[in-house]
């Protein structure tokens, strides 16, 4: 009878453990939010693709993402609806000024909106707006690639 009412009161004091812990988890928010910025360099550099997660608790604009992400850059400005366009990535390519671009070979820019979950899988597309008028929510993806020749490659859809 006693190792009964042991059994049971260990199985309660189990219970409202886990009970406690589960809500715990479900209520504590994040430590932080981020939008993540992907950089390839294709054929300008031997560096591998870089991945930064800039902070972000709000909808944010891409361009204000990269300024934050520690990467140096130039735009070009088209003014109206086209916005801005990267024409330098840390110094590359090589150019004395944004007006030097052939736009044959530019940085491509494209969006991921969502985490990769379980449930649902984001993808990568390429933009239809300059970097100045996208917007990302934490937990989207703003990916920069160079593209030779206009030839299109899509972010590594591997990362988040």
């Amino acid at each position: 009878m006693v190792k009964g009412k042991l059994i049971l009161i260990a199985t309660g004091i189990t219970a409202v453990v886990l009970t406690g812990l589960y809500f715990n988890a479900e209520t504590a928010p994040p430590k932080y939010d981020c939008i993540n910025v992907y950089v390839d360099y294709g054929v300008l550099s031997n560096k591998t693709p870089d991945n930064v997660c800039v902070t972000a608790h709000k909808k944010s604009v891409a361009l204000d993402m990269l300024n934050q992400s520690g990467f140096t850059f130039e735009y070009i400005d088209f003014g109206g609806d086209l916005g801005k366009a990267v024409c330098t990535l840390d110094k590359l390519p090589k150019l004395k000024s944004c007006d030097e671009m052939d736009w044959k070979s530019y940085w491509g820019v494209f969006e991921k909106h969502g985490q990769n979950t379980l449930d649902v899988k984001s993808h990568w597309e390429m933009s239809q707006k300059g970097i100045s008028y996208i917007e990302l929510n934490p937990g989207d993806s703003i990916g920069l690639v160079y593209l030779d020749k206009g030839k299109v490659r899509y972010p590594n859809d591997n990362i988040n």
